[in-house]
């Protein structure tokens, strides 16, 4: 790091000879273009060397960290923090018959929307003064990936938060709820799935036009992830003194695919959706869903600042296409 310091002053035409590793080190974190009308920054300054570093460290963070959220949800973007509105078309009313000579009636389309409103979510970390002077490289690379992979974490957090609170909806009911047709509390198994695969594809949209949505995912806590496998990839089902004899073919085999997580709390309860885009969705300011840094020089400390920012929010685009199953 010194080595980078030393480069960077002498590049700007610093006299870097006698220079203690203090004085590199502070000269180096305040070098400035010397040239009237360029850049504030160059590619040869030390702050924006070690502004690179972190910027990589934290985006590999972000992308390794697991989560869950991307493989369920759709994203979507939006310019500002204002309240902002999710419109959802229903579909248009079958054809009716036209008896002879007869006018033709109109068909029917009606609309709906939900609405939200993007949260903030950022945090700051620091590099010393002193930090520098021990040339601690290892430091990047530990705390800027731990700062994406917090970016990561929260974003997912944020998506199971969603699910537990189980808000209102634009129409005054709770997304999963009886009146909605999206509650139940079947066991997870062939029985239980088939259930619930039932009461989707019998949704009707505000139309009264029967949607057959299709189970695609199911959401499980850690301790069903097993069972969850074998009903989705399993050619028979386990042998049971209830039905004994003959194997039982696995009906229910490779209709849907299995996301577990241990930010699910409760051992026994579940969740089923359709295909993203069409159960919960993901904004982004500006459509951005990394990691923003920004960085800053610290006047009354002795040390350079990072801010990483991510506004999000999560919302439901039809309850339709979501299902909760808790099971007493």
């Amino acid at each position: 790091m010194m080595d980078m310091a030393r480069a960077s002053l002498e590049a700007h035409g610093v006299n870097t000879r006698g220079m203690t590793g203090e004085q590199l080190a502070k000269a180096a974190m305040q070098q400035r273009a010397i040239s009237p009308g360029t850049a504030n920054y160059v590619v040869a300054d030390f702050p924006a060397v070690t502004e690179n570093v972190v910027t990589k460290r934290v985006q590999d963070g972000f992308r390794e960290q697991p989560r869950v959220w991307d493989s369920i949800c759709s994203t979507n973007q939006v310019p500002d923090f204002r309240a902002f509105s999710i419109p959802r078309l229903s579909a248009i009313s079958s054809l009716p018959v036209v008896a002879e000579n007869a006018a033709y009636q109109n068909l029917t389309e009606l609309d709906a929307k939900e609405s939200a409103t993007l949260v903030k979510h950022g945090g700051l970390f620091s590099l010393s003064w002193e930090a520098m002077l021990a040339d601690d490289m290892s430091m990047f690379g530990r705390t800027a990936g731990r700062m994406g992979e917090a970016a990561q974490r929260t974003v997912d957090e944020s998506f199971f938060a969603y699910l537990a609170a189980n808000p209102l909806q634009g129409d005054g009911t709770a997304l999963f709820a009886v009146g909605h047709g999206n509650l139940g509390s079947a066991a997870l198994a062939q029985a239980g799935i088939v259930t619930t695969r039932t009461a989707m594809a019998s949704q009707t949209d505000e139309n009264s036009v029967l949607l057959g949505v299709q189970l695609r995912i199911i959401l499980v806590p850690e301790a069903l992830r097993d069972e969850a496998d074998n009903l989705a990839g399993s050619e028979y089902l386990p042998w049971t003194e209830a039905s004994p004899g003959a194997q039982r073919v696995n009906t229910i085999r490779g209709t849907f695919t299995v996301q577990a997580s241990a930010r699910l709390t409760d051992a026994n309860d579940w969740y089923a959706f359709s295909t993203p885009g069409d159960t919960i969705e993901c904004a982004f300011l500006n459509g951005n869903a990394a990691p923003v840094l920004e960085r800053d020089m610290g006047w009354d400390t002795d040390a350079m600042h990072w801010k990483v920012r991510l506004p999000h929010v999560f919302y439901a685009v039809d309850w339709r296409g979501v299902y909760s199953n808790v099971v007493v």
